[in-house]
């Protein structure tokens, strides 16, 4: 009886592993999401230099996409240049966009053949990591413009220890300090980190299958982020927090860069959500008075709520990949381009 027992368990286990095995297998050959993020000491986090990504979401592999990473690390088709460009794109994983062919990126439709973009972007880049990229763009690759994304939460996110290397503010008795986080990742991290990197399995649980069953919690609270109240008015130490860490990047961007203010083109995401609704977008005062101050100081600004808003009143064509993926598709880095082109060309609000 007991070795009947045991052959069945035996049996059970085996049956068990082999299943993971031909999983493994055959996930193998199917675009899993495997993007490695390095923070390697320098003053950026990137990708793996001269490696390669694949990007997906979900468990049907939407948006599904295998690329190359330059040496410097960063998502673009090209090797970065002293002097051999004018114009940088710095943002998140919206300006980083994996999700799309090179050809169709904003960065593409700023540079040229001859000199292309410089593109400094990576996935959770926040508003300290934008001032850290345009010293690089202008110091290191003698960039004389700019285009830089802002997206909800960059400004909180920068307070935020979110792990090593990355760049964020404190807030001293003295104003606004930059540093580098310190947080390291925890030995569970660590060993669901090398799982995921090392097991296309794992990483289809751990990267699509759980972005696709935690999609719907994710696009409510982007959402309810756009459309709740914004700040109590009792909450006067984050919103001076907010406000002292935008005019320190304002005042900061033009003195590490050498930059005029109007060779620097700001450009502010949209609340998408209520531009596809047909409705007003709902507006942080925040943020508008950071819109406010940079104009006022001299800076391009795109109001992407504008710029999306009025076309889509015209068009109805979405901007983004939205619900499955909430990035911007090759029509939203068209229009924003194309806006940011023109306004720097101009020095005219679009």
């Amino acid at each position: 009886m007991s070795q009947n027992l045991f052959t069945l368990i035996f049996k059970f286990l085996a049956g068990i592993v082999a299943t993971l095995i031909v999983f493994e297998l055959g996930l193998r050959a199917l675009p899993v999401y495997d993007v490695t993020r390095l923070s390697d000491g320098g003053e950026l986090t990137h990708l793996t230099p001269n490696g390669t990504y694949t990007y997906s979401k979900g468990w049907r592999f939407l948006n599904a996409r295998r690329g190359v990473i330059n040496k410097q690390g960063f998502n673009a088709t090209y090797d970065y240049q002293p002097l051999g460009h004018d114009v940088a794109v710095i943002g998140d994983s919206f300006m980083q966009a994996l999700m799309l062919d090179p050809d169709d990126t904003l960065a593409a439709h700023m540079g040229t053949t001859e000199r292309p973009a410089l593109v400094l972007a990576d996935g959770g880049y926040n508003l300290a990591d934008y001032l850290v990229a345009s010293r690089v763009a202008t110091e290191r690759y003698g960039v004389r413009k700019l285009a830089i994304l802002m997206v909800n939460g960059d400004v909180d996110e920068a307070f935020t220890d979110s792990y090593r290397g990355k760049n964020a503010f404190s807030l001293t008795s003295d104003g606004i300090e930059q540093r580098k986080s310190t947080r390291r990742l925890s030995n569970r991290e660590r060993r669901l980190q090398w799982l995921s990197q090392n097991s296309r399995l794992a990483g289809y649980l751990g990267q699509n299958l759980v972005l696709q069953v935690q999609l719907p919690r994710m696009f409510k609270e982007i959402a309810s982020r756009f459309r709740s109240s914004p700040p109590a008015p009792n909450d006067e130490a984050h919103a001076d927090r907010y406000r002292q860490a935008t005019a320190f990047f304002l005042q900061r961007l033009v003195a590490d860069t050498g930059l005029a203010p109007s060779d620097i083109v700001l450009l502010f995401d949209a609340d998408r959500p209520s531009i596809y609704q047909h409705e007003s977008p709902i507006l942080d005062p925040r943020e508008e008075r950071f819109k406010r101050e940079a104009s006022h100081a001299g800076f391009n600004v795109v109001d992407l709520n504008v710029v999306f808003g009025d076309d889509y009143k015209q068009h109805a064509r979405r901007f983004d990949f939205s619900p499955e993926d909430g990035h911007w598709n090759e029509y939203g880095h068209y229009l924003a381009a194309r806006s940011a082109l023109d306004l720097l060309a101009t020095g005219t609000a679009p």
